[in-house]
């Protein structure tokens, strides 16, 4: 009955006198339909059945497919309904689909050619739940959707007194819009501690997030142990005032990359260079481009430290990034390696004998160059280890980057970069800094409001179909210059729900009315998960 009237309505939107209905056909298939499986971000497509799963304690979990990722999918689908429901479910194998059971079946058989590396179809009957990917991150993203067609109470991290859980009757197949769906944690100027990093991968997760970019090298803190150079991570005094101390061992790295690994999430290291810099020229003044760099200089905007940049005229500051990188390769096994390469000021450079040396020996006259030319040997370096280097936008103003580096665009560079033929992220900040305020009044840098986030669409306008297929997505940045990880929560939510949307399902499937209609229902998962959220207006 409700999908009948629904399309009828829809059906009526064809004709003039009834596009008055257009509001209200979008509210009846966000509030009846799709709201009735409140999942975030949206699939590809929904077909409602009538009738209900059963989830019971002698549900059993059956893998199809010798590969053991899908038997690790199983076990996690078990672990994560263990807490909530207090079963623990049985899991097992079998070669061929048998007839209808009463369980979950996880196949990676017979699976669509269009579903890709991380699609999937999720069919829902009365008596069985069968899941089909061609590969494992398509089975985990459909456990994902498995979780938010449970009551929003499996989100609790404690026991709930139900002797059933309903899953709605459904076929979803899904697929993703982009291979490159990031969030990006600063850990280095306000530090958060391994657990809370685990909690924060299991929260991304949940949204079908892939990509962890992490910010592990600033000013304020330099978070990763480094042998040769072990003063890096030592609180400095000179002028400044320490944000936080921690650091990451080797082993906390490899359990944070291990996690995220394990839930379909790489993790991406960013070490800044040659601006960002002061812990390294205050700890290694010899790699400093003036005398005292941890002196304050005082009236600037920007920085708050008289030099955040490295001496790039002298070999020792290219070596020095050499071994902190090769250090950074043996920890992160991700393809891409964040070199960083933004807001450096070139001043301080012009007054160093060896950088205006380098300057005269490549012809240069204007000292930003000295970053272009520092920037292509530190990518074909990393490049020669069989890596790819990614950048900054700020790379598009010192000429096309090195073959093969991402661009990525924070300041609108990616329409730039995709023109010139490279491979881009696309980061808008006005559409996807989370550390920016909720609403007006929220006291940070500017306000990126729910619709804001969800209006963003990372292909810049008036690009070929071939072109936008160099936008490999988009990433949503979490500085945390004024964030102690207690205050994280609700500068990554909701917003998160509305841009998890955004790198997942194409623009002519979203719609901020229907999709305001799931997220009210989802909040009620968060506030089950203990997750604290901003309480935003247009929910």
């Amino acid at each position: 009955m409700q999908i009948a009237l629904c399309r009828l309505i829809k059906g009526l939107h064809c004709f003039p006198p009834f596009r008055v209905l257009s509001f209200l056909a979008a509210w009846l298939t966000g509030g009846i339909l799709l709201a009735a499986i409140a999942v975030i971000p949206k699939p590809l497509s929904v077909e409602l059945r009538d009738g209900t799963f059963p989830l019971r304690a002698t549900t059993r979990i059956y893998v199809q497919g010798d590969a053991k990722d899908v038997a690790e999918t199983a076990k996690y689908l078990a672990e994560t309904l263990a807490p909530a429901t207090g079963y623990r479910l049985s899991i097992e194998s079998l070669r061929e689909i048998p007839s209808p059971r009463q369980g979950i079946i996880l196949s990676v058989k017979n699976a669509p050619n269009d579903l890709g590396k991380e699609g999937y179809i999720l069919d829902v009957a009365p008596d069985r739940i069968e899941i089909r990917a061609r590969y494992a991150p398509g089975l985990f993203y459909a456990v994902q959707t498995l979780r938010q067609l449970l009551p929003p109470e499996i989100a609790s991290r404690q026991p709930v007194a139900r002797t059933e859980w309903p899953v709605r009757c459904a076929r979803i197949k899904d697929v993703p819009r982009f291979p490159w769906r990031g969030f990006m944690l600063d850990s280095a100027r306000r530090f958060q501690t391994k657990e809370w990093i685990f909690g924060l991968i299991d929260q991304l997760a949940a949204y079908k997030i892939n990509v962890l970019h992490w910010h592990l090298t600033d000013n304020e803190g330099w978070r990763l142990w480094i042998p040769k150079y072990p003063e890096l991570v030592k609180p400095f005094q000179k002028g400044v005032v320490w944000e936080e101390e921690g650091y990451y061992s080797h082993e906390d790295v490899r359990q944070i990359v291990a996690y995220a690994e394990s839930r379909h999430i790489t993790v991406v290291p960013e070490i800044d260079m040659p601006g960002h810099s002061h812990c390294v020229v205050v700890n290694y003044p010899k790699l400093s481009p003036i005398d005292d760099p941890g002196r304050r200089e005082p009236g600037l905007r920007l920085h708050k430290y008289r030099c955040a940049e490295i001496n790039i005229g002298i070999p020792e500051s290219q070596a020095f990034y050499r071994d902190v990188l090769k250090v950074v390769m043996e920890l992160f096994p991700s393809q891409v390696i964040h070199l960083g390469g933004d807001e450096a000021k070139t001043n301080n450079w012009l007054e160093n004998p060896a950088c205006r040396a380098k300057m005269k020996e490549l012809g240069y006259s204007d000292p930003a160059m000295l970053q272009k030319w520092w920037m292509e040997r530190m990518a074909q370096w990393v490049h020669r280890q069989g890596r790819t280097s990614m950048a900054w936008g700020e790379r598009m103003q010192l000429a096309l980057p090195p073959k093969g580096q991402i661009v990525h665009g924070w300041r609108g560079e990616s329409k730039p970069a995709i023109l010139a033929g490279c491979q881009t992220v696309n980061s808008f900040h006005k559409n996807t800094y989370l550390d920016y305020g909720n609403a007006k009044g929220d006291g940070m840098l500017g306000v990126l409001s729910l619709p804001k986030v969800y209006a963003f669409d990372p292909v810049p306008a008036d690009v070929t179909p071939e072109q936008a297929r160099l936008v490999l997505g988009s990433t949503a940045p979490l500085w945390t210059t004024k964030q102690p990880q207690e205050k994280l929560s609700i500068r990554i939510f909701p917003r998160l729900l509305a841009f998890s949307e955004v790198v997942w399902t194409a623009p002519d499937q979203r719609n901020f009315t229907e999709f305001a209609a799931r997220a009210r229902r989802h909040l009620k998962r968060l506030d089950a998960a203990g997750i604290s959220y901003w309480k935003a207006k247009e929910l």
